[in-house]
C-alpha cells in the first residue's frame, strides 16, 4: 500500500470512527436513560420528604394513643376512689367534675385520633407508591442498560476492528506525513487529505 493510499484508507477510518461515536452518543436508549435517571432522582428527593412526613404523623398518632390511654388510667383511678364510697359529699362532687372534665379531654383525643390515623395512613400510602415507582424505575433503568449494552455492541465491535486496523495502516506512513495528517485532521474536522 502506498503513502497515499494509507493516507486515504487512515482517513476513511477516522471519518467511519468518527460517525460510530455520534451514533452511540445519540442513541435513544441514552436519551431515555438520562430522563429516567433525572426522574429516579427527583423521586429519591421527595422520597426522603415523604418519609418525613409519614415520620412526624406516625409519632403524632402514637402521642395521642398514649395521651388517651393516660386519661383512661386517670379516670379508671377516679372511678375506683368515687366507687369506694369513702368520700365525703365534696369530695364526691369533686369527683364527678374530673370525670365531667377527663371525659370532655378523652373526646377531644378521639376526635383527634380519627384526624391522625387518615394522616397517617394517606402517608404510608403515598411512601409505599413512592417507593413502587422507585422500583419500577429501577426496573426500567436495568432494561435500558440492556438494552442499550446489545445495541451498541455491534458498533463497538466495528470501532475496535477499525482502531485496530488504523493502527497497522499508520505503520505505513512516515512520521512527518502522519503529524500533518494529524494537524490538518484536528483544523478540519476529520477531512484531512
Amino acid at each position: 500500500m502506498t503513502e497515499s493510499e494509507a493516507l486515504l484508507r487512515v482517513q476513511d477510518i477516522d471519518l467511519a470512527l468518527m460517525r460510530d461515536r455520534r451514533t452511540l452518543a445519540h442513541m435513544p436508549q441514552a436519551k431515555r436513560l438520562q430522563g429516567v435517571l433525572e426522574k429516579r432522582k427527583a423521586l429519591a428527593a421527595n422520597i426522603s420528604k415523604i418519609v418525613g412526613i409519614r415520620k412526624d404523623a406516625d409519632m403524632d398518632l402514637e402521642d395521642n394513643e398514649k395521651g388517651h390511654a393516660r386519661l383512661k388510667e386517670i379516670v379508671a383511678e377516679v372511678q375506683d376512689k368515687y366507687a369506694s364510697g369513702e368520700a365525703s359529699y365534696r369530695e364526691l362532687a369533686d369527683l364527678e367534675s374530673q370525670l365531667v372534665s377527663l371525659a370532655k379531654r378523652i373526646e377531644k383525643y378521639e376526635y383527634k385520633h380519627t384526624e391522625l390515623m387518615e394522616r397517617a395512613n394517606k402517608a404510608h400510602t403515598a411512601e409505599k407508591n413512592a417507593r413502587a415507582l422507585y422500583d419500577q424505575l429501577n426496573a426500567d433503568i436495568d432494561a435500558l442498560v440492556k438494552s442499550l449494552k446489545s445495541d451498541s455492541a455491534d458498533i463497538e465491535e466495528d470501532m475496535t476492528r477499525l482502531t485496530a486496523e488504523r493502527a497497522e495502516v499508520i505503520e505505513s506512513l512516515s512520521p512527518q506525513t502522519l503529524e500533518r495528517y494529524e494537524a490538518a485532521r484536528k483544523r478540519f474536522g476529520g477531512l484531512a487529505v
